[in-house]
């Protein structure tokens, strides 16, 4: 009886564990989220600023400008990749 008990309450924290974990999990994936939001309400701004004649183009158009919109564009695109398989895991 007593190694039945001692098995129960294992699983029980480990149970407890795996709650914890996945909800530190969905709170970076939620973090990530946010900070998606936010970068791509301003790449939408440059690009509605841009289609207006408000911004020349050719402010992003040098060789720096452009390597730097490919980098935030990947890293987003991984940063976005990563919470999507945080929230898949949560179900």
């Amino acid at each position: 009886m007593a190694v039945h008990n001692y098995f129960q309450f294992k699983l029980a924290s480990l149970t407890v564990s795996w709650v914890n974990c996945m909800r530190k999990l969905v709170r970076l994936s939620v973090a990530i989220g946010g900070f998606l939001i936010v970068t791509s309400i301003i790449l939408t701004g440059a690009v509605f600023l841009i289609f207006l004649n408000i911004i020349d183009i050719s402010v992003f158009a040098d060789q720096a400008s452009m390597a730097l919109l490919t980098l935030v564009f990947i890293a987003i695109g991984i940063l976005d990749f990563i919470a999507g398989i945080i929230l898949l895991l949560k179900r």
